[in-house]
């Protein structure tokens, strides 16, 4: 159970949500303790309990949405038996996993560009890790990749696709997710065309 499934961050949660309606309408720099407070049914001395600043709430409200992208990731890594899988139909990443978190990202970016704004990330450490652990490491193993070096290209890999998705906010979201999808597994999984009759094939 995560935080945000416990009944002690109930309140946390309903601030989380009031200032997520907000940030809808409003930019994060204009939102107020007191608007917080009224939409969330709390008073000030609630809020300050949990935070100290604004900036604090906004990394939770990141955090929050990370969680929840976390659920969906732990039914879809149930679906990939990477053991099982033949080799050429491994993948470092997909559109399986790509999509969600894209979907995720572009209907908060409002949240996401005022995280960026103001030193935090867009990085989902939850869903990152369970991607790292369940889908990256076991298909890098398959691909023969040393034991010792895969910590390296995980990150490699990772910083790559955090620093597309951090440009994509930036542009406010500018590119269709399948687009975006399209352009990060060209990056990851290093596809390449042949030419004459040779199919398409993914370097090992």
């Amino acid at each position: 159970m995560n935080k945000f499934e416990s009944k002690y961050y109930d309140t946390s949660v309903r601030m989380v949500k009031a200032f997520l309606d907000i940030l809808e309408t409003k930019d994060f720099e204009y939102i107020t303790v007191r608007e917080i407070c009224a939409k969330a049914g709390v008073n000030r001395s609630t809020f300050y309990l949990h935070y100290e600043t604004m900036n604090d709430l906004l990394e939770e409200s990141a955090e929050y949405i990370s969680d929840t992208m976390s659920g969906y990731f732990e039914e879809e890594a149930q679906v990939q038996n990477v053991a099982a899988m033949d080799k050429k139909d491994l993948y470092f990443i997909n559109a399986r996993y790509l999509t969600p978190w894209l979907t995720s990202i572009k209907e908060n970016r409002r949240l996401f560009q005022a995280a960026l704004k103001n030193g935090h990330t867009i990085g989902m450490d939850r869903y990152t890790d369970m991607l790292k652990r369940d889908i990256l490491a076991p298909v890098m193993q398959r691909h023969g990749i040393a034991l010792e070096d895969t910590e390296y290209v995980i990150a490699y890999y990772l910083e790559g696709i955090l620093a597309m998705m951090n440009l994509w906010v930036k542009n406010n979201c500018d590119k269709d997710i399948e687009d975006m999808v399209e352009l990060i597994m060209m990056c990851v999984n290093r596809k390449r065309k042949t030419t004459g009759d040779e199919k398409e094939d993914d370097r090992e």
